[in-house]
Parts: C-alpha cells; sequence; structure tokens
C-alpha cells in the first residue's frame, strides 16, 4: 500500500514518498509543481526567486498514465453535440454518438 489515512482519517498521506526540503534541493523556476508553504498548507504552483522563501518543500506533478484521460466526459454545451477528450484531443461529437 502507497498511502494511509492521517490520524484525522480526513487525509490521504504517502508512505513512500517524502516533501524535499526547498533548502536542500532548490525546485524548479517557474514551472508547475506540488509546493508546501511553510504554513503546511499543500498547493499547485509554480515557484519564482521573490516566493520562494513562502515554501518548505516540494515535489515534482505525478505523471498521469497512458490511457486515463482518453475519454472524459466534459458538460454539455447546449448545441446538441458534447465536447470529450478523444486520444487525448478535444472533439465536438453529436450528443446521440457519445452515448454509444
Amino acid at each position: 500500500m502507497t498511502h494511509k489515512l492521517n490520524h484525522t482519517g480526513n487525509c490521504a498521506v504517502s508512505t513512500d514518498r517524502h516533501w524535499m526540503a526547498v533548502t536542500d534541493t532548490a525546485p524548479p523556476v517557474g514551472v508547475k509543481c506540488n509546493l508546501l508553504t511553510r504554513y503546511g498548507v499543500a498547493i499547485i504552483g509554480a515557484v519564482t526567486a521573490s516566493n520562494r522563501p513562502d515554501f518548505a518543500g516540494w515535489e515534482p506533478l505525478a505523471r498521469v498514465p497512458w490511457g486515463m484521460l482518453d475519454v472524459c466526459h466534459l458538460p454539455e454545451t447546449g448545441t446538441g453535440y458534447k465536447l470529450e477528450l478523444r486520444g487525448g484531443k478535444p472533439q465536438y461529437i453529436k450528443q446521440y454518438e457519445a452515448e454509444k
């Protein structure tokens, strides 16, 4: 198992990964990553020279496995077409085709 619930039961916590301290391993500047603020709040954001002191830790974003997002149903557009992600690309599909 790669995670467990914390003591309050409201967070899934990794059992095999840890935050990297920004003082030990500098996060890449200007790119999206998981960041831990010095107040213990986890966010997704980008580090800059001016905001780096605001963060205590960081880690890279998780990879999305191939095929996980091949078909992602998005809301109805009101035109009789649905916008779906097919093959990694958004496409407008007629409503009756989308239901197949």
